[in-house]
């Protein structure tokens, strides 16, 4: 959906993705990580190398905030917990949607990175304020995923801004940071 053009194949097997049993030739997502490196002349492996006692260095983290439904509500707090634990932030604002797991956390898996989801609580959607609590799409939301696309589209995508918790999601960013420090 970000890319203006790239045909990989002509039958999909997995979102953004590639299966070696299925890829006539067996590449493999590691390999496409690989040719990654090499195109855009990244010059490492991982994302930041940390120094003991070099506190110059901080790894970048991008912030998407949309500009519609769904959107993060305190996104400049989000920053801020960030930037105390260590990130260098960035914010960056998609011209389209994406479905989170699939089109992020598949993919990075598969190239042999490390993914970090986060799911917000029902006190962190807006939908508990425009809704109420007992509304179906708050209190049991497969039930509207149940009911098709259209209803998932009404709600979950058209009403609903994000307000996160940032009690619940420091300790994700303490993680990530983890992640990048065994690096």
């Amino acid at each position: 959906m970000c890319f203006h053009g790239a045909v990989v194949d002509i039958r999909m097997h997995k979102e953004f993705s590639i299966n070696p049993t299925r890829e006539p030739a067996g590449h493999s997502m590691p390999e496409f990580t690989k040719f990654l490196h090499e195109t855009f002349s990244l010059p490492r492996d991982a994302p930041v190398s940390f120094k003991p006692g070099d506190e110059t260095m901080k790894p970048r983290m991008m912030v998407i905030s949309r500009r519609h439904p769904r959107k993060l509500m305190n996104v400049d707090e989000v920053v801020r917990a960030a930037e105390r634990v260590g990130f260098e932030v960035v914010i960056d604002h998609p011209p389209m949607e994406h479905i989170g797991k699939v089109y992020f956390g598949d993919p990075t898996e598969d190239m042999q990175l490390k993914y970090i989801a986060y799911s917000a609580g029902v006190d962190e959607s807006t939908l508990v304020e425009t809704l109420g609590r007992d509304h179906p799409a708050v209190r049991v939301p497969e039930s509207v995923h149940q009911s098709g696309l259209g209803k998932v589209a009404e709600h979950h995508l058209g009403k609903q801004d994000i307000r996160l918790d940032l009690a619940r999601f420091e300790p994700v960013l303490r993680s990530a940071m983890d992640l990048l420090k065994e690096n």
